[in-house]
This record gives structure tokens, sequence and C-alpha cells, in this order.
């Protein structure tokens, strides 16, 4: 593979780790088994650890959790322990990765639901569009007779709520029947 990154680079890359060492998995492992009783399996595992450090000393910095006054000597002592609790509302790489992953396909969904939505509403207006003067007729013969005048709703309401009523009708059985005839059940 390569070779371990000299001690001095290290060292400086580590004093403040919010600049996260710009070495290979490899190099930063290799520097941390040097100092570390825990050996990390993989070069992921090791990158989850200095998360979870670098986590702990930026909730230190803005007053949650338990203050670090050496972010250095915090994270020697991690290592050498081999472990480190991470911080309330700490979330891994992987979590904020799927998290991420799950936003951008909630935001699809609600994008296409809304396509499809507007689809349905296009093709609507379509079928309106392209009705014959008879349809028309028939449409405000049925709507009329829908009508009761002693229902309490103006006749002039009543019309408009059984016209849309019965194009909705129309447009359904039309729809139903296209879809039987391209085999679409």
């Amino acid at each position: 593979m390569g070779r371990p990154v000299p001690r001095q680079f290290m060292r400086n890359a580590l004093l403040d780790l919010t600049t996260i060492v710009p070495a290979t998995a490899y190099h930063r492992r290799s520097y941390a088994e040097r100092y570390s009783r825990y050996k990390f399996d993989t070069g992921e595992d090791f990158q989850n650890f200095l998360d979870i450090a670098n986590a702990c000393i930026h909730a230190a910095k803005e007053g949650h959790g338990k203050p670090i006054q050496n972010p250095h000597g915090f994270l020697f002592a991690q290592l050498r322990a081999g472990y480190i609790n991470p911080p309330e509302g700490y979330k891994s790489r992987k979590i904020r990765a799927q998290e991420l992953r799950n936003q951008q396909l909630e935001e699809e969904l609600a994008t296409l639901r809304r396509l499809k939505e507007r689809e349905q509403e296009l093709q609507f207006e379509l079928f309106v569009a392209q009705l014959t003067a008879e349809d028309l007729a028939r449409l405000e013969h049925d709507a009329q007779a829908a009508v009761k005048p002693h229902l309490g709703l103006s006749p002039a309401f009543q019309m408009d709520m059984q016209r849309d009523s019965i194009l909705k009708q129309w447009f359904a059985q039309r729809t139903q029947l296209h879809q039987e005839r391209s085999g679409h059940h």
C-alpha cells in the first residue's frame, strides 16, 4: 500500500478536527493504530470515529455537552480508550446520506403526484372542451332534471354542482372504457 504519513503532518492535521486528515484511509488507520488500543477494522470505522470526535468537539465549542479544553488531547485520549460516546443528536454519515436520499425520494414522489394530478386535470379539461353541442344540451337537461327546488340551495348553484358531477361521471366512464379497450384494467 502506501508509506505511513509523517507524525508532524498528522499532528498538524489533527489539531483542528474540522478539517479531517487529508490522507488515505490506510494512512489514517495506520496512524491511529499506533496510538490506539482499539484496532479499526476499516478506514470507514476510523472515519466514523473521527466524525464522532469532531462532533463532540463541535458540540463542546457550542456549549453543549462536556467542555473540551484540548481537542488534540481529547482525540488521543479517545484513541487510547478505543471508544468515543457520540454527542446527543449525532448522526453518522450513513444515516445522514440515507436521510438525504429519503428526502430526495419524497420530493420526487411529491413532484410525480403533482404532475399526475395536473395530467388528470388537463385530461378532464380536454374532455370538456371536446364535448359536442349535443353533449352540452344533454348535460344541461340532465343537470336541470337533478335540481331539487325545496333543497334550500339556489337553483343556479345546484345546476353548477350537477353539471360538475355529471361531467366527472362521464369522464370517469370514458376513462374506464378507454382503459378496458387498451387492456389496462
